[in-house]
């Protein structure tokens, strides 16, 4: 079983250290940005602009590398992505894209992408595709000279698929308004043929092919934004976390879209306080939610197991019975018994 994950947006609201009821905390690692899998048994992260390649059970770390032609300014906002093999780590900084072989370190290419700043990238398990956020360059201030109201300053972000070899414009896809926080996600399927987005700020799951230049997005409720999704390669279905304005809360609700005919299945619930993530296990039997961390039985839609008192950032599983977890920097991984 392969798993695409679509990556989604960390609110820095929710960062804490939790572990999965009766399991056991195995590793942890000091890494400075999200993490990229090489395998079951390899991850790597970035520290001090070096790559590492750390072993998992043992904990020994395997590779050193400093990434080539790195830049280093605090100021500066810095977007990082890795593939979903690990086998490729894309940055986007000062309006320009850079990407890197992660065993290797050493630099594949760089492209201008825009004149402002970068929001989320992404980059294929291939290294052939490239996908960046930007502004739309068309947009102009207005020209009157009163006051700005929030609104003047709201503009569309674009969505930009690069081809890798010839550093040229494949596709303009449609992004999301810079007030409501940008793509909450960006991320190819693991062929490359597909580009998954979503905005926290309502709507669905976009799905950008970038062959045809169409989209065929899963549609959702406009007051509630996607905020993470993820989709096995061999099941038909897609699981989904959305955000719900509660009078006093910000909920989630787990919802399971068919992908053959776009119609939600199930709406499963979630957590009062909220999740960020969702991920199936390996085996498509459950489904994980990080921030404060869930555990639902993908078939019934029944929640298995709830940790109410803490919160991780991020969460992926190695298989049905151990899942990662990572918080301000820091990867963990749990043993977690059978339910």
């Amino acid at each position: 079983s392969r798993l695409l994950t679509v990556d989604w947006s960390h609110d820095q609201n929710w960062v804490a250290v939790c572990s999965v009821p009766g399991g056991q905390k195995l590793r942890t690692f000091d890494l400075e940005s999200y993490p990229g899998w090489c395998d079951d048994f390899r991850v790597r992260g970035i520290r001090e602009q070096t790559l590492f390649t750390y072993d998992i059970g043992s904990g020994r770390r395997l590779l050193a590398r400093r990434i080539e032609a790195a830049e280093k300014d605090p100021d500066v906002p810095v977007s990082y992505a890795f593939s979903a093999n690990g086998a490729y780590l894309v940055e986007g900084r000062n309006g320009a894209l850079r990407w890197w072989s992660a065993s290797t370190g050493r630099l594949l290419g760089r492209i201008v992408a825009t004149q402002g700043a970068i929001g989320r990238t992404a980059i294929s398990n291939d290294g052939k595709w490239l996908a960046s956020e930007g502004d739309d360059p068309n947009w102009k201030l207005p020209d009157d000279d009163g006051p700005m109201s929030e609104a003047a300053y709201a503009r569309a972000l674009k969505l930009h698929v690069w081809n890798a070899a010839n550093r040229k414009l494949k596709r303009t896809f449609p992004g999301y308004y810079n007030l409501n926080g940008g793509a909450s996600m960006l991320a190819f399927s693991v062929t490359g043929e597909t580009l998954y987005g979503a905005c926290r700020g309502g709507g669905g799951l976009d799905r950008f092919h970038v062959a045809t230049g169409k989209n065929s997005p899963l549609p959702a409720d406009q007051k509630s934004g996607l905020t993470v999704a993820a989709v096995s390669d061999d099941r038909p279905w897609l699981a989904g976390m959305k955000s719900l304005q509660l009078p006093s809360n910000l909920g989630v609700g787990v919802e399971l879209w068919s992908l053959a005919t776009s119609k939600m299945r199930a709406h499963m619930g979630g957590t009062l306080r909220g999740n960020h993530g969702v991920k199936w296990s390996p085996s498509g039997k459950y489904l994980a939610g990080d921030g404060r961390l869930a555990l639902w039985n993908a078939q019934t839609g029944k929640l298995l197991a709830e940790k109410a008192d803490s919160y991780v950032e991020d969460l992926s599983w190695v298989d049905d019975s151990t899942i990662r977890t990572q918080t301000l920097g820091e990867l963990q991984f749990w043993s977690v018994p059978e339910l």
